[in-house]
This record gives structure tokens, C-alpha cells and sequence, in this order.
């Protein structure tokens, strides 16, 4: 690299490569299944060639070379001289990681700026490679054959023939494009239609007028005007099909230069700025905390006023910071899900099955340092059901299948909480295997194995180093690893359930925050002895004082209270956190019924304190094994509460 570029330049457009090759994966895999999609080719070839043409520019002249070939394969696809295969498919998906690869050694530092040998023998044969599987491949032999032709033209093109020589080389060129034309393949999406394709499909003219006109067509003369003059249209309807080109000629040219203005910030920055913001918000509640004091002084009421309405516009303010620098952090889920096409479709070739992945939800926006940590899971849990859910060809036809398997990954946001989905409608898990498999493994004894349910039978694969693939392969197996899977996804506040049906398939529900780097809560502060708990608002329904009648045991071990006809399981909060305090019995204290995920308590306090808005912090490894607790809060009078994980606390008692 040239001494006089920048270095925070020359950093911005590596980040701006590695962005846009991340994206051609799916793009390729799109146009493997759609090959005559021109749209697709172009979206392909801009950023190929835009790297051409920038490595250039940066002193990378092995970037240049490489990228130069891959461009060349690109163009003879977009002007119809070569057909899309899946040998091309290939060698374009092999060229993309290769060129990942080069930018990563120039990003760290490599000075060398040279291929490697199995680069350069990768580009160096990179046609008469793709020549050699279409031959081995071919049935008729008339693609293979075509493409030979296209090569020869191009040598042909490179020599020094003369104007006649050139001339004949051009016609040989436009033929071979009319022949793959007339062969299926020469379909011009991403261009505005012409004249005469107008007149026909909007004004009801018949080709073969058309075609009259074309032939009677004088060098300088237009076929609108051609048409006008033999009384097949008037001028207006001319006029009118020039507009429609216009508009079409407008449309794609907007599609093709449409950017949004963006802007690169370091992501320490954010991070720093959104702990600020996260100071702000606890601050605001300080305020709150002021406010209240402040009112009970005499001969106070006006300036209480004055202060709660400068304190009620800081609070707002804070609140539209906080949701405007969210929305700065987030990403689009797309970035991960283009990655899927790309797994699916080499996997399930290397295990000879066919395989398809529908992708739903890729515009949903989430945290970006959240997608980073759960982007290992979620290819780990695609692998497994690519490798073990999605049965053989011959074994899913025999079962009266497709023997076309589907994955459906899905993403969506409910409330505060990210929820993807993984289908398949493979072999499913089953409960007999599975339990017999837990018992064997002494997860549990034969006769309590019989009472449970089957999502507590399917939780055994999340054990460490369970499986029940009959083999294990280089891939996955079902269950291996799973346990890390789940312990990743418990890290970021999130859970995963199976539910599956034996022959038809299973279902893997990841549920997670969508936000880790700063989550407020609206919760209820309640008063434990000297400690205080917040529940968070939205899973609180009511809160009461129950009577001595309310309250009995069953079994003399499990307290219940009787709300209004509905039985509740009661948990002290503080007999579960060992808190001492002299509200013992639970008609001097408060009674709280929580719910969650269906399931619902009440949980006991001495007494409810205030509701406040409050900054969930980390409690760091020493408190990430109790499971009732999902972090700490700074309250507004500067003391520490712990937030309550409702549905751990409900799931330890």
C-alpha cells in the first residue's frame, strides 16, 4: 500500500469490502435457482468489479489480477455468452472465499501482497477447469460446447487480425449469443423492454406486424416512425409506449445508484456513549427520588412544580436518546440469514441430499454485539438439522416425503423479546430412543422417566456430550454440543425449547432479549428485610394482602394461596434468597401474583416500595448460577436492588 493513503482510509475500505462480499454467498446460491435472472448477475458483478477497480487504486495488484478473472466469468454470464451452471456456481462461491481470505492477510498486516500457490493455481485454471466438470458433467454436451466456442472467441478477440478478422470475430460473438438465446437462456431482465415489445404486449399489435416493420426499417429511420407511416399506430400510442420506456429506463437506473447515506462510527464509541446514556436514565430516576423529598418540605409547592416539569422533560429526553442510540446499534438479521443458503446448500451436497432453506424475517433489526454472540449457535443448530434431522432422499421418498427436505429459520419480536424459529420437516427426535438413552446415561431412573412430559424428555439432548446419531460424522450429531448451544444462548438472558414429532420434523424456539447492552426496566421495587427486589411491571398482575384463610399447605411442604378461586404456589422471598426479616407471616407482608410463559405464583415481600424505571448491570460470573436473579439495579436513592428473573425463580421453586 502506497505510503500517502491514509491508514483510516484504507481501513474504512476494507470494512466496506469484507461488508459486500459477505453478501454475495446468498446472492450466488439465489442465482444458482434462478439462472436467467439478470438482476441478480449485476447485483453480483458491481461489487466484483467495484473491488477490481479500488485494489487497484490501493497498490493490491493481486487483488486486481484475481478479482480481474472472476469479473471476466461474471460479464460473459451478464451478456449471455455463457450459461449459469452449478460448476460456475462453484468456482465463483470457491473465488469469493478465496478473496475473503486475501483481504483477511492484507488486514493483518501481510506486506507480501502475492497469492498463495493454490490461488494462483485456482485462478490461473480457472476456465479450463470450469471446461473439464461441464464436459465430465454433460448429458448433450451443449453447454460445454458453447462455452468452448465462447473461449475461442475471446483468444480470437485478443489477437491482431485485422478489421475483416475482428469483424467476423464480433458476428461468431453475436451468434453464439442468439443460440444460447434460442436455447432457454437469453432473457435481459434489468433493461427497459423495447418499442416494439410495448406495442405488442400494451396495444395489441401482432409480432408479425412488427416484425414487417423491422424488415422495411430504413438505417435512419425509427420503427415508431416505420409503424406510423404504414397505419398500424397513430403517433399518440408511439408517444405513449416512449413514455412507458422512460419510466422503465427511470425505475432501474433509481434501483441500480438508489444508497442511503451512511456514516462509520467505532463501535467502542457507541458503546461508551450508550453507558452514558445509561447514567442518564438512573440519574433521572435520582430526580424522581428528589422530587418526592422535596414535596414533603413546607411552603415547597411551587418549586416542587417548577422541578417536576423540568424533570418530566429530562425523563423524556433521556428516554428519546436512549431509543434513538438502540436503534444506532441495530442491525439487520439479514447479515446472518444470507450466511444460511450458502451452509445449507455445500452441506447437503457433501451428504448427497437435497436440501432448502426458506428464510422469513430477515428485515427484523436487532443488537449488533447480540447477533455476533448467538450467530455460533444458530449454524450450529442448521448444521444438525441439515446433517441429522433432514433424512436421505431415498429414505424420505419411501416415507411418502418430498424428497426435497425443508429448513425454515425464522425471525420475529415479540415485545421485548427476539424469537427465532428453526424447523424441519425431517426424521424429528424420538421419546422412546431419547429416554432410553437418559436412563442409560443415569439422567434419571426408568420409573420417574415415565412422567415426564415430552419437552422434558427433549431438554436431555441439552446435556453435555449426549447424542443419538446411530454414527457420529465430521459434521454434527444430534445433541453433541447442543449443551453449548444452550449454555451461549443462558449467557445473553435467553432460553431454547424442542418440540418435534417422530417422522415429521422438529422445532427448535430460541427466545432472547433483543437489546444486551443497555436494557431499562419498568419494575415493582419491593422490600425483603433490609434488601430490595424489583419485578419487572409487565409480569406483575396484581398485588394484595392475603388473609389466614387465603393461605394453607398441601402435602406439608408446598405453601398455596386461594386468590379469588384460582389456586397460586407461594414462594417467600425471603426463605428462597435467606434473607432475615421479621415479616414472616404472610398476612403482615404483601402478596404479588406474577406470571410468565403461562405460568404464574405469588410471590411474598414485606412490603411493595414504588415503581421506578431502572438500568439492568451484570452481575458478572458470581451470580450467573442463581437462577431467580437476572441482574442489579442502581435505585433512585442510590441504594442496589436485584432484578428478579420471574421465570427462574418460578422454575427453582
Amino acid at each position: 500500500m502506497s505510503e500517502i493513503i491514509d491508514p483510516e482510509i484504507f481501513t474504512e475500505y476494507l470494512a466496506e469490502v469484507f461488508e459486500s462480499l459477505e453478501g454475495l454467498d446468498e446472492k450466488f446460491v439465489a442465482l444458482e435457482k434462478n439462472p436467467d435472472d439478470v438482476k441478480i448477475i449485476d447485483s453480483i458483478f458491481r461489487p466484483v468489479h467495484s473491488i477490481k477497480g479500488s485494489s487497484a487504486f490501493f497498490g493490491l495488484n493481486h487483488v486486481k489480477n484475481f478479482s480481474h478473472k472472476l469479473e471476466n466469468l461474471l460479464d460473459d454470464l451478464r451478456k449471455g455468452k455463457k450459461r449459469v451452471t452449478q460448476t460456475i456456481i462453484d468456482n465463483l462461491l470457491k473465488g469469493t472465499d478465496y478473496l475473503k481470505e486475501i483481504f483477511r492477510r492484507v488486514a493483518d498486516g501481510d506486506a507480501s501482497y502475492a497469492l498463495t500457490p493454490e490461488e494462483e493455481n485456482f485462478i490461473g485454471n480457472l476456465e479450463q477447469r470450469i471446461i473439464d466438470k461441464e464436459e465430465a458433467k454433460s448429458d448433450d454436451g451443449l453447454d460445454v460446447y458453447l462455452y468452448k466456442m465462447a473461449t475461442i472467441v475471446e483468444k480470437i478477440r485478443g489477437l491482431d487480425l485485422g478489421e475483416k478478422g475482428n469483424g467476423l470475430a464480433a458476428e461468431l460473438e453475436q451468434n453464439l449469443i442468439l443460440v444460447r438465446t434460442l436455447a432457454g437462456s437469453g432473457k435481459e431482465d434489468g433493461k427497459p423492454q423495447k418499442i416494439g415489445e410495448i406495442l405488442v404486449e400494451s396495444e395489441g399489435i401482432k409480432p408479425e406486424q412488427v416484425e414487417k416493420a423491422l424488415e422495411d426499417q430504413q438505417p435512419d429511420e425509427k420503427l415508431g416512425e416505420v409503424l406510423v407511416k404504414k397505419g398500424v399506430v397513430s403517433k399518440e400510442t408511439v408517444s405513449d409506449a416512449m413514455d412507458i420506456q422512460k419510466k422503465q429506463n427511470k425505475d432501474i437506473t433509481a434501483a441500480k445508484f438508489a444508497v442511503q447515506k451512511t456514516m462509520r462510527i467505532a463501535e467502542e464509541k457507541v458503546d461508551e456513549f450508550m453507558d452514558q446514556i445509561g447514567e442518564l436514565v438512573i440519574i433521572s430516576e435520582v430526580f424522581n427520588y428528589l422530587e418526592r423529598r422535596l414535596s414533603t418540605l413546607p411552603g415547597s409547592v411551587k418549586i416542587t412544580k417548577e422541578f417536576k416539569n423540568v424533570n418530566m422533560n429530562f425523563s423524556e429526553l433521556t428516554y428519546r436518546l436512549q431509543e434513538g442510540l438502540s436503534e444506532v446499534r441495530k442491525v439487520s438479521i439479514k447479515t446472518l440469514f444470507q450466511k444460511m443458503p450458502r451452509l445449507v446448500r455445500d452441506l447437503a451436497a457433501s451428504l448427497s441430499k437435497n436440501v432448502d432453506i426458506r428464510l422469513e424475517g430477515e428485515e427484523i433489526m436487532v443488537d449488533k454485539s447480540l447477533l455476533e454472540k448467538f450467530e455460533s449457535p444458530i449454524i450450529h443448530m442448521v448444521r444438525n438439522a441439515v446433517d441429522h434431522g433432514i433424512e436421505m432422499p431415498e429414505a424420505r421418498k419411501s416415507n411418502g416425503k418430498p424428497e426435497m427436505g425443508t429448513i425454515r429459520l425464522t425471525a420475529e419480536i415479540e415485545g421485548e423479546l427476539l424469537i427465532i424459529k428453526l424447523e424441519d420437516d425431517g426424521a424429528g427426535i424420538s421419546r422412546k430412543k431419547l429416554l432410553e438413552k437418559g436412563i442409560d446415561r443415569g439422567f434419571i431412573s426408568a420409573q420417574a422417566g415415565g412422567a415426564l412430559s415430552d419437552r422434558e424428555v427433549f431438554d436431555f439432548i441439552f446435556h453435555a456430550g449426549f447424542s443419538l446419531a446411530d454414527k457420529v460424522t465430521d459434521v454434527s450429531g444430534r445433541g453433541v454440543g447442543m449443551d453449548v448451544v444452550k449454555n451461549a444462548l443462558a449467557e445473553l438472558k435467553g432460553k431454547i425449547e424442542v418440540d418435534s414429532t417422530y417422522g415429521k420434523g422438529s422445532t427448535f424456539t430460541i427466545s432472547l432479549p433483543v437489546s444486551t447492552t443497555l436494557i431499562t426496566i419498568t419494575g415493582l421495587v419491593v422490600k425483603v428485610g433490609k434488601g430490595k427486589f424489583i419485578l419487572p411491571v409487565e409480569d406483575v398482575k396484581e398485588s394484595f394482602r392475603p388473609t389466614n384463610g387465603e393461605v394453607f399447605t398441601v402435602r406439608e411442604r408446598s405453601e398455596m394461596v386461594n386468590i379469588r378461586g384460582d389456586i397460586y404456589p407461594l414462594i417467600r422471598l425471603y426463605k428462597n434468597f435467606r434473607i432475615e426479616t421479621t415479616v414472616t407471616n404472610p398476612t403482615d407482608g404483601v402478596g404479588i401474583i406474577i406470571e410468565k410463559n403461562g405460568r404464574r405464583c405469588c410471590v411474598m415481600a414485606d412490603s411493595i416500595i414504588e415503581q421506578q424505571n431502572v438500568v439492568l448491570k451484570d452481575l458478572g460470573r458470581v451470580f450467573s448460577s442463581v437462577r431467580g436473579v437476572k441482574g442489579g439495579a442502581i435505585l433512585g436513592d442510590g441504594s442496589i436492588g436485584l432484578v428478579l428473573n420471574v421465570d427462574g425463580l418460578m422454575g427453582v421453586n
